[in-house]
């Protein structure tokens, strides 16, 4: 019973070693340095260096069988051997059944090249048969300067609290509104003065002179609200809130259209008589 086994055995190696294709010649170089592939397989994993000044990794492999056809799966990849897998598609030549693929290393994913050691490996299979090959041609091994150059990208996660301090609000009004202001007060003004001026002419002082004495209260009163209002702006430009502002403006309306109506009769009564 146990020869039956050990002949089974043999017999199924035998026949798998035949039904696998066989690395049996071939070469992976970078730069000056190389490893070597042959009939004779050993375990030991060759390593290369790749640096800064590594420009490509040049791959030439021949396969031993019989082709009709190029393999169905023929892959070389490059890995970190944690799950992170480049595939790279090399050509094949059916008439000398070679493997040939140039990598450039700036090709290479910046976050593999900045893994301690990397994984270049074979991979040629057929889905419809057991015929296949998964072969690890050579570890290699990124430089000082290639890990310490990249840079980690940002994953979604836990991010660091936020902490942000909001502005006082504005004690004041923009330095520009007031300004526009005065300044439209003061163009009224010379505006008023002026058409004063044309149509009452040199008679203006007497005009003053008989409404201040004809109503001496509606115009005291007259001139005490406008004083008021320039207070009020005054307190708003200082310091006062704008809510403040008006409920000031609105008081000071009442005994200011009171006042300002009888003064205005008195000035309609005087240019009625054909004084002014």
């Amino acid at each position: 019973m146990k020869i039956f086994s050990g002949l089974s055995f043999v017999f199924i190696y035998c026949l798998s070693t035949v039904l696998c294709y066989t690395v049996v010649d071939g070469s992976l170089k970078i730069g000056k340095d190389a490893i070597h592939f042959g009939e004779i397989e050993t375990q030991e994993v060759k390593q290369l260096p790749i640096d800064q000044s590594t420009e490509k990794i040049e791959i030439q492999l021949k396969l031993k069988d019989d082709f009709t056809k190029a393999p169905n799966q023929l892959v070389v990849t490059v890995s970190d051997g944690k799950g992170l897998v480049v595939p790279y598609f090399p050509k094949f030549s059916i008439d000398n059944k070679e493997v040939k693929l140039t990598i450039p290393l700036k090709n290479i994913p910046a976050n593999l090249k900045a893994q301690e050691k990397v994984h270049v490996s074979l991979v040629i299979g057929e889905p419809s048969s057991n015929v296949q090959l998964t072969k690890l041609l050579a570890e290699l091994r990124p430089s000082g300067e290639l890990t310490a150059n990249y840079k980690r990208i940002e994953r979604f996660g836990t991010k660091p609290e936020i902490h942000h301090v909001f502005g006082e609000d504005p004690k004041t009004v923009n330095p520009i509104v007031p300004i526009v202001f005065s300044a439209v007060g003061v163009f009224t003004l010379l505006i008023l003065l002026i058409s004063w001026k044309v149509t009452i002419g040199s008679d203006l002082l007497g005009l003053t002179s008989h409404i201040v004495k004809s109503n001496p209260l509606a115009n005291v009163g007259f001139l005490l609200s406008l004083a008021g209002y320039e207070y009020v702006f005054i307190q708003y430009y200082l310091n006062a809130s704008i809510f403040k502002t008006l409920l000031h403006g609105l008081i000071l309306a009442i005994p200011s259209i009171y006042f300002g109506s009888r003064v205005l009769r008195t000035l309609y009564q005087y240019h009625k008589t054909g004084r002014a």
